[in-house]
């Protein structure tokens, strides 16, 4: 069995881990998957108690991303893909990064490839946690340079092979504390097929209302006159 405690262990690219004991990824360290973690059986397990799990490499396991533990796809921008099911769980986090709007999923912003089911477990009371990030073309963190905040938008999150099971828009929440761009609009996650979408929707005011805030502006400005 391996426990990372501390600090980040990485499988690099081009090699794999094909052995059958369990992982355990603890608060605070990082599992990052560039090449392949293997192994079948009942002790060729993967649990994530508060650590980060990421890469873009493949993991051959099932796992469950929940309360305070992140899937962090990529480097930098980047997919990171999964053989057995994946579950989001209350509490979980996804660290999702953008740096162009419409390069693709695994080009412009971060993606996960499931060959099976995502099964969401997460609830209204205890939600699903995006954690969207912005980054510069570079790879730096600041504003997607083709980013339109007055624009519709659709990003495949999450493409599976398997369907998704127990979905419910109100299940996750968005946390844009590192998403610099401007962003008068609404940020969203819903269910196409066997996908999960991020969407993006600048809300305008229904024409009556604004032409009663605008009446109600103008009204306000003409007593000020007088």
């Amino acid at each position: 069995a391996t426990t990372v405690q501390s600090g980040t262990l990485r499988i690099a690219s081009g090699t794999a881990f094909t052995g059958v004991g369990a992982f355990t990824v603890g608060t605070g360290a990082s599992l990052m998957v560039d090449g392949s973690l293997e192994g079948t059986g009942s002790t060729a397990t993967l649990t994530v108690t508060g650590g980060v799990l990421g890469g873009s490499g493949t993991i051959k396991r099932p796992v469950t991303i929940s309360s305070g533990s992140i899937l962090s796809p990529g480097n930098s921008v980047g997919t990171l893909s999964f053989t057995q099911p994946v579950t989001f769980g209350g509490a979980g986090h996804l660290r999702w990064e953008m740096n162009d709007v419409d390069a693709g999923a695994g080009t412009g912003w971060d993606t996960i490839n499931i060959t099976g089911a995502l099964n969401l477990t997460a609830t209204s009371a205890s939600r699903f946690v995006i954690d969207a990030r912005s980054l510069t073309t570079g790879g730096l963190s600041g504003n997607v340079a083709d980013f339109n905040p007055l624009g519709l938008y659709s990003w495949t999150l999450v493409t599976t092979s398997g369907g998704i099971t127990g979905f419910n828009a109100n299940e996750f929440s968005f946390d844009l504390t590192n998403f610099t761009n401007a962003h008068p609009g609404t940020f969203s996650v819903s269910q196409v097929g066997n996908n999960l979408l991020v969407n993006y929707v600048q809300i305008t005011p229904e024409p009556s209302r604004a032409l009663l805030f605008m009446g109600g502006l103008a009204a306000i400005l003409l007593r000020r006159r007088r």
